[in-house]
């Protein structure tokens, strides 16, 4: 475990190495699981703000079911509010390009200027998730091995990615530039010469 401030990163973050096997998977983290993308509170009062613009780049259902029923939900078993799933299963936002791959409608209207939010940071940050301990006054970064990500594992070894730079954007978005560079710092200490075995 390292600790950067109040932040406790899992030292899988520096020693699994991942980078997106689309051409595998096809997004499939967009359209499996039972609950929508973890959203900050300032992240769902965008999205509800600029639900019509968002429809733009929707099909008609996820457009009807964004303006019926609105962006987000709250989650009881995740305790938070995440993006809203179509009936069956797959985020509101999901969109799939002319290969079969999900894309995200969000941020093909972000790119087009259309709102400020160019995707929820939890959607930037997988496969790591983080984890909020307000009591406590911390907050834990964990990488959440799933099944579907094989590929990506399998990619990022090939390519000597760790997590952690695989995420780079999204945790300099989260965490700041600063966090992001003790992070490096730490990597380096640690691994100046990376291990050929590596932790699944």
């Amino acid at each position: 475990m390292l600790v950067i401030g109040n932040v406790l990163v899992s030292d899988e973050l520096l020693e699994v190495h991942f980078r997106c096997a689309l051409e595998s998977c096809k997004g499939a983290c967009c359209h499996e699981g039972d609950f929508g993308a973890p959203l900050l509170p300032a992240e769902r009062d965008e999205l509800r703000q600029n639900s019509e613009r968002i429809a733009q780049h929707l099909d008609v259902e996820a457009a009807e079911i964004l303006l019926r029923e609105g962006p987000a939900k709250y989650y009881r078993e995740m305790h938070t509010w995440g993006t809203t799933l179509r009936p069956e299963g797959p985020c509101l936002f999901m969109v799939r390009d002319d290969r079969g791959i999900a894309t995200c409608a969000l941020e093909k209207a972000w790119e087009e200027g259309l709102i400020p939010v160019r995707k929820p940071v939890s959607c930037h940050l997988y496969p790591v998730r983080v984890y909020e301990n307000a009591p406590q006054g911390f907050t834990a970064l964990n990488y959440d091995a799933w099944e579907i990500c094989y590929e990506a594992c399998v990619a990022g070894r090939k390519e000597r990615i760790p997590v952690f730079r695989f995420v780079r954007e999204g945790l300099i978005r989260r965490f700041g530039q600063d966090f992001y560079d003790q992070l490096e710092a730490a990597w380096k200490d640690r691994y100046q010469n990376p291990p050929d075995e590596i932790t699944e």
